[in-house]
């Protein structure tokens, strides 16, 4: 159900992308699939290879990746929170492995993933204390204490196994990268200069200037000859 790109910012994504390549960023991108989804491979993949992985973000889906290696950083949350297995518990009620259940019931506007209307999060959570994950409760509906909690459960089994589906992060895509590509690079000052200048960006020109009085590349002449105009 999510709406469209608005025109005025589709038009504008290859000048993002120019931007960021300029700033020497890698970028991945894969056809078919959203930040969400490349984000969980990367994680998997630098975890195996025995790094730290942080992933910085508020949404709730990403708790599913929590393990050993990854943990989220939500900047959003209080002063800045952290979440490891512990916190995950603590909040929703379940592990990172169970996150992906309780948005099935819960649901999330955010990642656009419909849930049961009239199912929130804490019964959500007591919901799946007692069945352990969601295959075993659309196989034990009738087991439901409440007749009302039966009834939804029964009349949005469908929408619950969609939920589900949306909720969880495919964490194996077929993306070609070394982990030396994402190593912090000098960004190209000229060529930054030129898009700046070109799109009228005055302050983003000036944080220029005082970006390369502080490093002043070596092998960057023609940055150096344009940046005196600014």
């Amino acid at each position: 159900n999510r709406l469209p790109m608005p025109e005025d910012l589709k038009m504008q994504i290859p000048l993002i992308r120019e931007i960021i390549s300029a700033y020497n960023i890698k970028v991945m991108e894969k056809d078919g699939f959203e930040a969400d989804d490349i984000i969980a491979t990367l994680s998997r993949r630098a975890a195996k290879q025995n790094f730290e992985v942080i992933i910085v973000t508020s949404d709730k889906d990403m708790l599913q990746l929590i393990d050993s290696r990854i943990r989220v950083y939500n900047p959003y949350k209080d002063e800045g929170k952290y979440f490891t297995d512990k916190e995950v518990e603590e909040e929703f009620g379940v592990n990172p492995k169970g996150i992906v259940d309780l948005l099935s019931l819960m649901g999330d506007s955010v990642d656009n993933i419909p849930g049961v209307k009239g199912i929130g999060g804490k019964t959500a959570s007591q919901i799946l204390k007692e069945f352990k994950d969601i295959d075993r409760l659309l196989n034990n509906i009738d087991k439901i204490k409440s007749q009302k909690l039966r009834d939804l459960i029964r009349e949005n089994k469908e929408t619950i196994i969609l939920s589900r589906d949306l909720a969880k992060l495919p964490d194996d895509l077929k993306i070609d990268f070394k982990l030396e590509d994402f190593n912090l690079r000098e960004p190209d000052f000229s060529k930054l200069y030129e898009i700046f200048k070109k799109l009228e960006f005055k302050s983003l020109l000036k944080k220029l200037e005082n970006k390369f009085q502080e490093n002043k590349p070596q092998n960057n002449l023609e940055f150096l000859r344009n940046i005196k105009e600014i």
